[in-house]
């Protein structure tokens, strides 16, 4: 069997219960708090094994036990992950772009494949959408009342927040 870097296990392993279970309890208590990305998971259980002082050769096998536990509970899923990130930006009261989303999500570690995958339920009605509350929010103005104030300032906000730019120039061409 290999771990997650590709190391041979050693198979006459012997594992501490009580350090096993102390590390999963922070584990847990760290997916508790929200959904994390596989990447995320596998960093914050390096951090607690250095914390513990766990040996270099041990650790490899906690961690792979640790992994294997995790996700017989379903908490290794990527893509769940990134749908419930991509859901609350949708419905959030605070705007975000589609390109912020999925800036926001490749730093969290989630393969591209999956966030190209899960960014499609953002449609471009979302992002107009999003566009609107984000020129009300910053220039207390609504669609129709655009005109009043410089379009290429509203435009260089909207481009500075990762909104498309064709969507943009639609936005601000339609006011």
């Amino acid at each position: 069997m290999e771990n997650r870097r590709g190391k041979k296990q050693n198979e006459t392993f012997v594992m501490d219960t009580e350090l096993f279970e102390q590390i999963l309890e922070k584990v847990l208590a760290y997916l508790d708090y929200k959904p994390r990305s596989v990447s995320e998971i596998n960093r914050h259980i390096d951090r607690i094994l250095k914390k513990f002082g766990v040996s270099a050769d041990t650790r490899d096998n906690i961690e792979t036990e640790l992994l294997k536990k995790l996700d017989k509970f379903s908490y290794l899923n990527d893509s769940k992950v990134a749908n419930d990130y991509i859901q609350n930006a949708i419905f959030s009261t605070k705007p975000r772009s589609r390109g912020a989303v999925y800036v926001y999500l490749l730093k969290k570690g989630i393969p591209e494949e999956v966030v190209k995958r899960e960014i499609e339920i953002f449609t471009d009605d979302v992002e107009l959408k999003n566009m609107q509350k984000e020129v009300e929010r910053k220039f207390g103005i609504d669609k129709l009342h655009i005109q009043e104030i410089n379009k290429q300032d509203i435009v260089n906000y909207l481009i500075q927040k990762r909104y498309e730019a064709r969507l943009v120039y639609e936005y601000t061409s339609s006011a």
